[in-house]
């Protein structure tokens, strides 16, 4: 329960991040570092062909269209020449950086949820006489 806390505090950062670069444009010499992981993503299947687990992109020249949805960080992104859409949710994140402040957010794991341990009682019988 605590990492998913300590991740809906950093995606709304980020969020909070990316909305002024999405409004403003970058700042000065600022860029960003998103490393996520691809299966639950939207990127282009030979990308995804060649980083079938994780990939690390850079919003720094060639971006166009940045939008922050609720669930996601959509953007169009140049792959070999061609723009493509790329919609990374939040929850695939595992790093957001921006080298030129010192800015590095490193996501906790998210773990399968553990089963509940079982509650058990025990009835106790405040008349019952020990025999």
């Amino acid at each position: 329960m605590e990492n998913i806390k300590i991740r809906q505090a950093l995606y709304k950062v980020v969020r909070d991040i990316l909305e002024d670069v999405a409004q403003n444009g970058l700042q000065g010499e600022d860029y960003y570092v998103l490393q996520f992981e691809t299966p639950k993503a939207t990127i282009p299947d030979f990308v995804r062909a060649k980083y079938p687990q994780n990939i690390t992109i850079v919003l720094q020249h060639q971006f166009q269209d940045l939008v922050l949805t609720a669930n996601a960080i959509e953007v169009v992104l140049t792959f070999g020449g061609v723009a493509s859409q790329v919609v990374i949710p939040y929850e695939t994140l595992m790093v957001f950086a921006n080298p030129v402040t010192g800015l590095a957010l490193t996501f906790p794991a998210l773990t399968e949820k553990e089963p509940e341990p079982k509650q058990t009682a025990e009835v106790i019988d405040l008349f019952a006489r020990k025999k």
